[in-house]
């Protein structure tokens, strides 16, 4: 596996920035977090669900544009490390497909795909006064890494992302409304690739995402969003529970 220095260069970034923040910053005691793996719950600390996404890599195969289009399906199981940080793993499934028909063979490919991740909780604020239909926003980080191995190349992601989030707590104040809570949120995202066939398109590592989030009780929720890259998108959705 071939690990290169704009991967580890991001890495480096991205760590140093997230750490920074949570040193800075105290998260307040109300926590209940919803986003991918995360529902920070007081009385709860484990967190368990799925998680799938799909979408196109812009990569470059010996100097030739190659679009691979991914899918990843996996589950994932989370713990709080502290009240402000979350640690989680993820196993499942990914598979690819080369859809520029070139001779390079990733079509229908099937790999196992492992990996593990920190989310961090650096501001929760119930302060906000511009509309009257957000009751807290919130500043979450995340960054994960996971690896596949398929049959004609590796492939080693990294991906990290800083969103702020604007939540509706009230929702459940009125019967005929259903989630209890909902949340939309954005922000910007880095992903890196390393793989020992395949470059990564330099317009395809920093983008932006954003979603939705929806809560259905104190331990449920599903969230669904996308990330753009330029000349490249991705597409996820999580259903969550806490226990």
């Amino acid at each position: 596996m071939k690990i290169t220095s704009k991967f580890l260069a991001a890495l480096a970034i991205s760590i140093a920035f997230t750490s920074a923040s949570v040193a800075g910053i105290t998260v307040s005691r109300d926590t209940d977090i919803v986003d991918f793996a995360i529902n920070s719950v007081d009385g709860s600390m484990f967190h368990f669900g799925v998680h799938a996404e799909g979408g196109t890599r812009a990569m470059e195969y010996y100097g030739r544009n190659v679009d691979i289009d991914t899918s990843r399906y996996v589950g994932f199981l989370g713990v709080d490390v502290t009240r402000s940080i979350t640690l989680f793993a993820t196993m499942g499934t990914m598979i690819s497909e080369e859809n520029d028909f070139y001779n390079f063979n990733a079509e229908n490919s099937n790999a196992f795909t492992f990996g593990a991740g920190l989310m961090f909780n650096l501001i929760d604020s119930d302060q906000f006064e511009l509309l009257t239909t957000i009751t807290r926003y919130r500043l979450q980080a995340d960054a994960e890494v996971y690896y596949a191995d398929f049959e004609d190349y590796s492939w080693t992601e990294f991906d990290a992302a800083i969103t702020f989030q604007l939540h509706n707590e009230d929702a459940h104040n009125n019967l005929q409304i259903f989630p209890n809570q909902y949340a939309i949120f954005a922000g910007p995202c880095v992903s890196v690739i390393s793989s020992d066939e395949l470059d990564q398109s330099s317009g395809s590592i920093f983008g932006i995402k954003g979603g939705i989030s929806l809560l259905f009780t104190g331990n449920t929720y599903i969230t669904g969003g996308f990330e753009y890259y330029g000349d490249s998108s991705m597409y996820y959705g999580t259903i969550g529970v806490r226990f």
